[in-house]
């Protein structure tokens, strides 16, 4: 029997490369793994539905979904998440010592939609009392490369967000002090989206992490509200879907696999010499903190975590309602 050829856009993680190197094969499934920056493949799929199945930011799919402008469904697989509010940097001199400092303040972040800007402006109220409107906000990406703009998306009325000038970043930004703190992004992730040639911290003289220990602060946040939080989501055409309903099931099965080879992996590493000097140590402390598996996928383990990340959405006015479950995610995946 042959099998139906699906396209999938996604990064190079560590828990998908068997996918991507073909030695986990999607049951029923040949599929062709395109690896690209997230935000492209984001504002890709959003605006034109370019490939079958894809890497999507959770932020925009849920803004996208309740809409009606995403005609493509999750399934519980979350690729990507990260402890976006511990690596804030801040400028020394503006006078922030702690998050709830960050009042009154300018913050930067890539574009105000974004997932890890959600997610930040969550915990910064929740954990630390600073709403949205008591921040003034900066973007660095440009209008017309923003991925919300696939979407059309419109900042809520409530907030203040400027737009950084061209022949600046971010990190230069904060280095002149003409913003008081901003999120490094990643320089992995870098596009043509992103003009920042820097991450900060190291060689930074005028910027500071706003955690002494953004590792610590990251292990308290966990330990107090079990939120590993979530920045993508795997994500299929609904016109595939329709006519194949299987495929859902088929890739869940094929990425939990390939993540499972992906622990196994760093198993095998810890039977053998090897350059990481405290390896071992890392790997158990990884265990102790998250337990074996620090990236669950299905809906039974993250069901609490996917409500934390609605209702910020909802309450900072991305989304019209609280999104469910059943909103978002394809009905055969829904009991995972």
């Amino acid at each position: 029997m042959s099998r139906l050829r699906l396209s999938l856009s996604c990064p190079s993680y560590d828990r998908t490369e068997a996918l991507r190197t073909g030695e986990v094969q999607p049951e029923g499934l040949e599929l062709s793994y395109v690896t690209m920056p997230p935000a492209d493949a984001h504002a890709r799929m959003l605006k034109y539905q370019e490939f079958d199945a894809s890497d999507m930011s959770m932020s925009f799919y849920l803004m996208g979904k309740l809409s009606g402008k995403t005609p493509f469904t999750a399934i519980p697989v979350f690729p990507m998440r990260r402890f976006f509010h511990s690596e804030v940097i801040v400028n020394v001199d503006s006078g922030i010592k702690t998050p709830s400092d960050l009042k009154g303040k300018r913050i930067g972040v890539q574009e105000y939609g974004m997932t890890l800007a959600l997610w930040l402006r969550g915990i910064l109220e929740h954990e630390f009392r600073v709403t949205p409107p008591e921040v003034e906000w900066y973007v660095e990406r440009n209008p017309g490369e923003k991925v919300g703009d696939s979407i059309g998306f419109k900042a809520p009325p409530d907030v203040r967000i400027n737009q950084l000038k061209p022949e600046t970043d971010l990190m230069t930004s904060i280095e002149n002090h003409e913003i008081d703190a901003a999120f490094p992004y990643p320089k992995i992730w870098k596009t043509h989206r992103d003009r920042s040639n820097s991450t900060g911290g190291v060689g930074q003289r005028k910027t500071r992490p706003l955690f002494a220990d953004p590792k610590q602060e990251s292990i308290r946040y966990y330990r107090k509200t079990g939120f590993f939080p979530i920045n993508h989501v795997i994500v299929i055409k609904d016109e595939i879907l329709k006519e194949n309903p299987w495929v859902a099931l088929s890739l869940y099965e094929a990425f939990l696999k390939a993540k499972e080879i992906s622990y196994a992996k760093v198993e095998a590493k810890l039977r053998e010499p090897t350059n990481y000097v405290w390896l071992d140590d890392l790997v158990n402390e990884v265990r102790e903190i998250f337990g074996a598996d620090p990236y669950p996928y299905g809906l039974k383990e993250n069901e609490n975590i996917l409500d934390a990340i609605a209702t910020y959405s909802n309450e900072q006015g991305l989304t019209p309602r609280k999104a469910v479950l059943n909103d978002l995610f394809f009905y055969t995946t829904l009991d995972l």
